[in-house]
């Protein structure tokens, strides 16, 4: 009896976790904010991406799969932004898992947080052969918050020779 009462107040505890005011993930819906990876405010815009933590966790993902680490682009980082913020504004994924010449982009959309958003690539077996590419050597990550959107987030991951 006592094994299911605790089983019972285990799953009640576990939903109600679930249950956090500010959405579906707890992430507020407005106002100033830090979480994993992104800075900023999402109801005045001035959500970005913390370009060092991004190039840092796929770097260290790379380096433990005996790769050597990603160099940050300023170049590719206009590209991924100009992609992300094409995205927010249409509310749409333009295109998944791209390959041209040498460069990968990867994108995403509804992940609330950079290590949701990389974990989704990371299963992503066509994501995940891109980030352990060896060629690869450069690299650039946006995020942009579109609030009207039912993806709410939307990732652009490039990565170049």
């Amino acid at each position: 009896m006592h094994r299911k009462l605790a089983i019972v107040s285990l799953l009640c505890g576990l939903c109600l976790a679930g249950c956090q005011p500010g959405g579906r993930t707890g992430v507020p819906s407005h106002g100033p904010y830090r979480l994993a990876g992104l800075e900023g405010g999402l109801g005045n815009g001035t959500m970005r991406l913390n370009e060092r933590e991004a190039l840092s966790l796929v770097s260290t993902y790379r380096r433990g799969h005996g790769l050597p680490a990603l160099a940050y682009d300023p170049a590719l980082m206009a590209r991924a932004q100009a992609l992300a913020e094409t995205m927010a504004r249409t509310g749409h994924l333009l295109h998944a898992n791209q390959a041209t010449a040498g460069t990968f982009v990867d994108v995403a959309a509804g992940h609330d947080t950079l290590e949701d958003a990389f974990s989704g690539w990371r299963y992503a077996p066509a994501s995940r052969a891109h980030m352990l590419n060896g060629n690869m050597h450069r690299f650039a990550m946006a995020a942009v918050y579109a609030p009207h959107s039912r993806y709410r987030v939307f990732w652009a991951m490039i990565m170049a020779r």
